[in-house]
C-alpha cells in the first residue's frame, strides 16, 4: 500500500474560519467551478486539468488558482486535493497572482493560473497537515504562507497583480458582506443593503461582482452553506443545520450546494463519509 493509498481510509477534513474555507479529501473527478468563489486548488498526487466551458482542456499542473466566475471544470483525476476557498473581497487572489508560474485565457474575461511557487514544499506541509489532522490554528497559519498573505503584511504592501500596485478593498463591498453575513438567516432585500451602503441598486450590484466576481444574491447562499458547516461541527444535526442557516429546507440546500461545488452534499457530508470539522475562533 502506498503512501497515499493509507491516505484514503483517512476522513476528508474541512477547515473553517470567517476568511477562508479549506477541504481536503478525494472527490469526484470532474468539478464543475463555474459558480465557485475564488480558490486554490492542489493535488496531492496526481496532475489536475482544467478544462474551459467548451470542453478544451487549458493546462495540466498539480496546482491552479481559478478566480470567481471562471467558467471551468477540474478533473481531479481521483487525487487526494486541496481545495482552499479564498477570501471573498479578491486581497487572497490579488496577493496569489505574481506567485503563479503561468497563466491561460480561459473566455473574454477570465484568466487562471497554475504552478504556485515552492509547489512541491507546499504539497509536502499539506500532507503532512493531512495525515497528523493539525488545529485549525496551524492550518490557516500555513495557508496564510501559502498564500503570501503573512510577507504582505509583514512589509505594509498588499500587493494586486504583477504590477505591486496597493490592494484597496472598495468599504461599500465590505460594508454589503458584512452585513450578509451578520443576517445570514434573514432575506435582507438588495434595496435594504443598497441603502445600509449609500448606492444604487443597479451599482452595488455591479460594484459587487466586479470586486469579488461573483453575484451577491449568490454570495448570500454561499455564505448560507459556509454557516450550515458550521453548525455541523457544533454538533448540530444536518436538516437542523440547514433551516437555521437560513434555506428554506434539506432539498434546497442540496440544490445550492450541488449547484455551487458540483458535488451532492451526501457524498461529502453521508454518515459513511463524515467529515472531519476544524473551526479557527473569531
Amino acid at each position: 500500500m502506498t503512501q497515499n493509498d493509507a491516505l484514503t481510509i483517512v476522513k476528508p477534513m474541512i477547515y473553517l474560519s470567517n476568511r477562508r474555507t479549506m477541504y481536503i479529501g478525494r472527490l469526484k473527478r470532474l468539478i464543475d467551478h463555474s459558480n465557485g468563489l475564488t480558490a486554490l486548488i492542489i493535488s496531492l498526487d496526481e496532475e489536475l486539468a482544467l478544462i474551459d466551458c467548451n470542453g478544451v482542456q487549458q493546462g495540466v499542473s498539480k496546482s491552479f488558482l481559478i478566480p470567481a466566475g471562471a467558467h471551468v471544470t477540474l478533473d481531479t483525476r481521483d487525487s487526494i486535493i486541496v481545495w482552499c476557498f479564498l477570501d471573498t473581497i479578491g486581497q487572497d487572489l490579488a496577493t496569489l497572482i505574481p506567485n503563479m508560474a503561468s497563466s491561460m485565457r480561459i473566455d473574454d474575461r477570465s484568466d487562471c493560473f497554475s504552478g504556485i511557487a515552492g509547489e512541491a514544499q507546499l504539497i509536502h506541509q499539506a500532507l503532512s497537515l493531512f495525515k497528523n489532522r493539525v488545529s485549525a490554528e496551524v492550518a490557516f497559519s500555513m495557508l496564510d504562507k501559502w498564500v503570501g498573505f503573512e510577507a504582505s503584511v509583514t512589509v505594509g504592501i498588499e500587493t494586486s497583480g504583477t504590477s505591486g500596485a496597493q490592494f484597496v478593498p472598495d468599504k461599500r463591498v465590505e460594508m454589503a458582506i458584512s452585513l450578509i453575513k451578520k443576517n445570514y438567516s434573514e432575506n435582507v432585500s438588495i434595496d435594504e443593503i443598497a441603502r445600509a451602503v449609500e448606492l444604487s441598486v443597479p451599482r452595488l450590484i455591479q460594484l459587487f461582482k466586479q470586486s469579488t466576481g461573483i453575484p451577491i444574491r449568490r454570495f448570500r447562499l454561499c455564505h448560507r452553506i459556509y454557516v450550515t458547516l458550521i453548525k455541523l461541527s457544533e454538533g448540530m444535526m444536518l436538516t437542523e443545520a440547514v433551516l437555521d442557516a437560513g434555506f428554506s429546507d434539506y432539498a434546497h440546500f442540496s440544490r445550492i450546494f450541488k449547484e455551487l461545488s458540483s458535488v451532492k452534499p451526501s457524498k461529502i457530508l453521508s454518515s459513511k463519509n463524515i467529515v472531519d470539522f476544524r473551526v479557527l475562533p473569531d
